[in-house]
């Protein structure tokens, strides 16, 4: 699984254990660009996983959703949920879970996650403490990835 924050500056991109996480920019060589939005196709033997939240503050009620492509852009499916009343970050690892889950009930098991969250992305590196709130999601999602046959 690959973990890319949405827009930020181009950073190295590291390996850990399989687990790839980086950063690109909308000036990454390579990357469509629409009105500051960049997308950068995956590697030919991952597709992209693209997730997004919204979070209305009256209520916190929070949606999210998202789609996955090929390493052409071409649409392979897309998700939406509804979690009733959370915060950002609970909305935003539920979208990477529910991804991930239907990206593999698909099938693929070399996935790349884009998210504009910075915080879910630093999570999602290890940064998570078991004492946090949202450990047991971040758990799920590496769980749920070494579970499937890839080992990180």
């Amino acid at each position: 699984m690959e973990v890319i924050q949405r827009p930020c500056n181009l950073a190295q991109a590291y390996k850990d254990n399989g687990l790839m996480f980086k950063s690109l920019s909308s000036s990454n060589s390579g990357a469509s660009h629409i009105a500051g939005i960049c997308w950068k196709s995956p590697k030919h033997d991952q597709v992209a996983l693209n997730c997004d939240v919204v979070v209305i503050q009256l209520g916190n009620q929070a949606a999210y959703g998202g789609a996955i492509r090929d390493h052409h852009g071409a649409f392979i499916c897309n998700f939406h949920a509804k979690n009733g009343s959370c915060a950002v970050i609970y909305a935003e690892l539920w979208a990477i879970l529910l991804g991930i889950k239907l990206a593999w009930s698909r099938g693929f098991r070399r996935i790349r996650v884009d998210s504009d969250s910075l915080n879910a992305i630093k999570l999602l590196e290890g940064s998570c403490s078991r004492f946090r709130p949202c450990y047991n999601l971040v758990r799920d999602i590496h769980q749920g990835y070494a579970n499937s046959g890839n080992h990180y």
